[in-house]
Order: structure tokens, then sequence, then C-alpha cells
């Protein structure tokens, strides 16, 4: 029985604790993504840098 009670506890704590956070880290989401849309923040695009692939390098010819 101890159990049970023991588990429903685990599970209420990370509904009180997890949702808001995720809440939380949701709107953030959102507040950054509109400072940037508005020229607020400025957000840096860099692409990842991969080496040719075998094909790219066959197109020289």
């Amino acid at each position: 029985m101890f159990a049970v009670a023991e588990i429903l506890l685990i599970f209420l704590v990370l509904l009180l604790y997890l949702i808001p956070v995720a809440i939380f880290m949701i709107v953030l989401y959102y507040i950054v993504k509109n400072a940037v849309k508005k020229g607020i923040l400025e957000a840096e695009n860099e692409k990842i840098k991969t080496p040719p692939s075998k094909e790219d390098e066959n197109d020289d010819d």
C-alpha cells in the first residue's frame, strides 16, 4: 500500500514541478521568437560545416 502512495507522490511532484517549467519554457520561446522578429534580439544563423560529398568532387569535369 505504501509503494502505491510513494509512486503517486512521485507523480504529484513531477506534475507540480515539471509542468510549470515546461509552460515557462514554451512562453519564453515565444517571447524570444517575437523579440528576434522585432529586431530586439539578433539571432546567429551558423550553418554546420560538412565536408563535400564525393558527388560534388566528381562534378568538376
